[in-house]
């Protein structure tokens, strides 16, 4: 097969919509759980001293609230202002064909076989090429030649092996 070309200018929209597909909010969701189980096993100790039941009930309720924001926060804008500043360098051109992708950008260029990858997901206007090491390619669709677009999406069904066509 001809290694397809993509030249993408990185663009927000797209960012967002990847990372929606990604559900950061699971990781927040997450450390609620473990606050609600450390209430639980608080509970059924039984204190005693209703007083420090409270103050332990009101000071795991903070941390949960605290921890719980600040985590999906930190989930959704640093990766954002990364994104931007990325978006910020000029186009990004994606060669991929049987072996792995090529990425090149102003900061340089890296070659990323297929065994990198543990996953694939399609939304309705990207391909998100997901890292083991948690890097997140973002391949807009409007910017895949349109004839090359079905042997793209065939070609990473074959490569990554637990793909998921849809989010």
């Amino acid at each position: 097969m001809e290694p397809i070309a993509i030249a993408v200018q990185p663009r927000l929209e797209e960012f967002r919509e990847a990372y929606r597909a990604l559900n950061p909010r699971a990781v927040s969701l997450g450390i609620m759980a473990i606050g609600c189980a450390v209430l639980f096993v608080l509970e059924l100790r039984e204190l005693t001293d209703d007083a420090l039941f409270g103050a332990v009930l009101a000071l795991t309720l903070f941390m949960i609230f605290l921890f719980g924001r600040s985590a999906y926060a930190a989930l959704v804008r640093m990766p954002a202002r990364a994104y931007a500043f990325i978006a910020s360098t000029g186009p990004t051109t994606y060669v991929v064909n049987e072996s792995g992708m090529a990425v090149t950008t102003a900061l340089g260029s890296a070659l990323s076989l297929w065994p990198a990858f543990k996953r694939f997901i399609e939304t309705e206007n990207t391909l998100l090429l997901v890292g083991h090491n948690g890097f997140l390619y973002i391949v807009p669709k409007s910017d895949v030649p349109t004839d090359r677009l079905n042997d793209l999406h065939a070609l990473l069904k074959a490569a990554i092996s637990s793909g998921s066509p849809t989010p």
